[in-house]
This record gives structure tokens, sequence and C-alpha cells, in this order.
């Protein structure tokens, strides 16, 4: 579960741009979204096409090219360059899923819509998380063990407890995106106590708006929102904003708490417990100097230094670059078996009253495709 190996999440997972019009539609040669997709695979590699021929201007607008190309240039580094690439289904002349093969052997899950209208630009393309073909847990052990940097894996039938697979998982690594599901835990919890409820509304605060993924930055300041579609929005799409917003609605510090509660061995890793805002403004500011400033401090000179100096500084003042800044000082950090217990946290919490949403939730997006002929 936990995505310690793509990054891609935290830059483009989950942005949909349909651009809808009142246009006669141009007929669709079949070979329309081929090409498209065959652009995509040029883009998992070292020769990436012009992104504005490629992509409708709304699109880069909320990805802009450099924070695309920093999220595949990771990908790649992971699980290499596209060799081929092919269409899986369509759902429309203008839709489909594909499957792109690395010559890594990973495959690469992708859902791509294009406009109605020539050049036919791409206006929605969502890449899923690189999946290794493997035959066995322990080829998949034997596979991590053969990659460049730090790895730790572990596979737990949650069930019966038994560990299936595992390989270093008494290093702490940064674990991306997959913090967010201790904000849905505190969520879960909170409905518990009867401080929260599932449908309580909160306005949007454009104070707080962080940057894709997701899509919620783009909704008006003030609009009224649950705390069941901020849920929803933080773990289908990794949405940042919905996740800051509920981040800062249930309360950093009970956050913080509900780590140790859902099975994390070394919360105080994880505090104060960072907003993805906070993240972005610290890397990606001043040539990454307040992130530094930032990992030079104990626990509450940073609670004060987020608070005093990060908060005054602008949004607008982020400028992405392809070379991760501090990631193994400036994060959210946990084990891999940490998130075993996370996961049997909040499977039983779902059969909980107050948790029954909790797998709705969390099955909103399947994640990886799984081919279950195989």
């Amino acid at each position: 579960m936990p995505k310690v190996v793509c990054r891609l999440s935290s830059v483009v997972r989950g942005l949909w741009l349909v651009v809808c019009g009142l246009l006669p539609l141009a007929p669709l040669h079949s070979s329309t979204l081929d090409d498209r997709l065959q652009q995509v695979c040029l883009m998992l590699s070292n020769t990436p096409p012009p992104s504005d021929s490629m992509f409708t201007a709304e699109f880069l607008k909320k990805v802009p090219p450099m924070q695309l190309r920093m999220g595949l240039v990771g990908l790649m580094q992971k699980a290499g360059t596209c060799r081929s690439i092919r269409m899986v289904s369509t759902t429309s002349e203008y839709s489909g899923k594909a499957e792109a093969v690395s010559d890594s052997g990973y495959i690469y899950p992708i859902t791509i819509t294009i406009e109605p209208q020539p050049p036919h630009k791409i206006s929605g393309l969502f890449i899923s998380t690189p999946v290794k073909q493997q035959a066995t847990l322990e080829s998949v052990v034997a596979s991590l063990g053969a990659l460049e940097g730090t790895t730790s894996l572990c596979v737990t039938n949650l069930t019966s407890g038994r560990i299936l697979a595992a390989k270093d998982t008494a290093r702490y690594l940064p674990i991306g995106s997959t913090f967010k599901l201790y904000i849905l835990g505190e969520m879960a919890r909170s409905i518990d106590v009867g401080t929260h409820q599932w449908n309580e509304v909160v306005t949007l605060d454009s104070n707080q708006y962080s940057l894709p993924s997701g899509v919620m930055h783009t909704w008006p300041h003030g609009a009224p929102v649950t705390l069941h579609t901020l849920a929803s929005q933080m773990i289908s799409i990794s949405d940042n904003t919905a996740t800051d917003i509920l981040l800062n609605h249930l309360g950093r510090g009970r956050v913080e708490t509900t780590q140790k509660l859902m099975g994390h061995s070394k919360h105080e890793l994880n505090v104060p417990f960072l907003s993805t805002r906070e993240l972005f403004l610290m890397k990606y500011t001043g040539g990454g100097a307040p992130a530094r400033m930032y990992a030079s401090l104990d626990a509450r000179q940073k609670a004060r230094y987020l608070k005093s100096t990060v908060s005054s500084i602008s949004l607008d003042s982020v400028a992405f670059v392809e070379t991760p800044v501090l990631p193994d000082s400036v994060e959210w950090f946990a084990r891999t078996p940490d998130f075993c217990r996370t996961m049997d946290w909040l499977r039983k919490a779902s059969v909980q009253p107050y948790g029954h949403p909790v797998l709705g939730i969390l099955g909103i997006n399947d994640g990886v495709d799984v081919d279950t002929k195989i």
C-alpha cells in the first residue's frame, strides 16, 4: 500500500479536465487516440514532445509543464522509459484505458481523454502506479533488492496477521501521499467520539488552498462542502487542497495522536504533521532554503516556524524543480509494517457504525488495475 516508489501521485494524480462545447464534432479517425498515446509514450522517455502541442491550455494551467515533467522523471527513474504502448479499452471515441510497457518490465496503467475537436489535444491524463510483472512474492522481493536506493516491503494477511513477504521493514521512509490515510483515520475516530459528522459542512478557504494533484483548488472561495466530500476527494484523487482543509478542520494535533492509535511505531517523526501547502512552500521557494531551515529545528521550533514564517510565503512563489528537495528530512515518514497496521485499523473501523463510509471512500478509485484472469 505505501507509495514509496511512485511520486507521480503528488503531481498529476487524479487530474481530469474535460472540455465541453457546442461546436459540431469532427469525425474521429481511428488512429487519433492512438496517435496521442504514442506521444504519451514519448513523454515517458528522454525525448518528450512539446507539452503545448499535446495538452489543452486548461490542462497545462492546472499542471504546468515543469511540474508534469518532474513527476514523469521520478516515475521513469523507478520504472524505466516507455518501450511500447497499446489501447486496452475505450469508453468513447475520445477516451479509454491503455498500458505502456517500460524497458524495465513495468506496466504503466493509463487513462486518457482527448478533445472531440481537432487537433484532439489531451484534456485528461491519469497515469497510475507502475506495476512490475512478477510471478511470485519472492520475485517481487528480489526485484526490489535489485533497485537502486532504499526499498522496503511488507505484505501481511490482515485476517490472520501472518507476514507473507518482507524486506527491510525496520526502515522509516518518506511515504508521499500515503500520509492521507492518517487523516482519514482521524476523521473516522472523531465521528466515533461525536466531535464531527460525515455530513458536517465546512466552507472552503482559499487561504488554505494547495497545488495539484486534485481539483478543489479551482473551486470558489466560500463554497460549502461536507467532510465526506473532502475525505472522498483526498483519497480517490489525492486532492491536496481537500487534504489540507480537512487536516486543518480536524486539527493537526489530533492527527498526530491518531497516527499512534492506527499503528505508527514512531509517530513523532511526523510532528508537526505537515500540510501539502506547507511542504510545497518550504521545498519549492527560495531554492529550498525554508526546507533546510525547517529540517534543522526541533519539533517545537518547527511548529513556530510554520506559523511565523512559512504561513506568510505566497503560493505564487512556488517554482518546481526536477531534483527532489530534502526527501529524507522534510516529508512524512513511516515503516511499511506501520501501514499494514494502518490498513487493518481502517478495516476494523469500517465495520463499526461510525466507520461504514470508510471502505466506500477507499473504494472510489480502484487504484492499480488487476487482471483477474491471472
